[in-house]
C-alpha cells in the first residue's frame, strides 16, 4: 500500500469515530487500528478507504468478526490483536514500530510508556459506559488524564487511568522517540 517508512512518533492525532463507517458493527477495534494507521502515515489515504481495508484484514485474519453474536460475542479479538497490529503496520509499509506484550494498564505504566513516547492500544472490559471496547491513547495532560481517540466521539476525549477500570493495553513503541 505505501512504500517502507519508519515513523519515530505519530505525525499527527486521528479522532475518526465509528459512525463514520457505516455497514460495522462491533468495530471499534478497526476504527481503532484506522485512526493508528492515520496517524503514523506521511500522506494518508481518506480514512474510509484505509477503514474499508483494516476491517477486511481483520477479516482475513480472523481477528474481526462483523457481527454481534450470542452472548456478547463479536468484534475483535482482544488476544488477538497484538498480530492485528502488527499485520495492519505491515500492510502499510510501516516499519520500526515495536509492539509490546499485552498487560494490564495501570497510572503507573501509562505514565512511564506514554513518557516515552509511545502510543496505548486500550483494551476495555465491562466498562460503564463503554462496555468491552477498543481505544487508542495518545498522550497523557497535566492533570494525569488521558487523552484517547475513543471511537465514539470525532474529537480527543479525557479520562483519568483510574476511571477505565478494567482495561489491557499494548504499547507501540516508536525507536528514537524518547522524549
Amino acid at each position: 500500500m505505501q512504500t517502507p517508512y519508519a515513523p519515530v512518533r505519530p505525525l499527527r492525532e486521528a479522532y475518526h469515530s465509528t459512525a463514520e463507517f457505516s455497514g460495522y458493527v462491533k468495530h471499534c477495534g478497526p476504527t481503532a487500528v484506522t485512526n493508528l494507521l492515520l496517524s503514523l502515515l506521511p500522506a494518508p489515504p481518506p480514512a474510509k478507504a484505509l477503514f474499508r481495508k483494516v476491517a477486511e484484514l481483520g477479516r482475513q485474519k480472523l481477528v474481526y468478526v462483523n457481527r454481534n453474536l450470542p452472548l456478547g460475542l463479536g468484534g475483535t479479538s482482544d488476544a488477538l490483536t497484538g498480530p492485528y497490529l502488527r499485520a495492519a503496520l505491515r500492510m502499510c509499509g510501516l516499519t520500526g514500530v515495536q509492539i509490546g506484550l499485552r498487560r494490564p494498564l495501570t497510572e503507573r505504566f501509562a505514565r512511564a510508556a506514554l513518557g516515552r513516547g509511545s502510543l496505548l492500544y486500550i483494551q476495555l472490559r465491562r466498562h460503564r459506559k463503554y462496555g468491552s471496547h477498543h481505544i487508542l491513547c495518545y498522550g497523557m495532560e497535566p492533570d494525569g488524564s488521558l487523552r484517547l481517540a475513543d471511537g465514539w466521539a470525532a474529537a480527543p476525549v479525557r479520562l483519568p487511568v483510574k476511571d477505565l477500570g478494567l482495561a489491557f493495553c499494548l504499547e507501540l513503541r516508536f525507536p528514537g522517540a524518547e522524549r
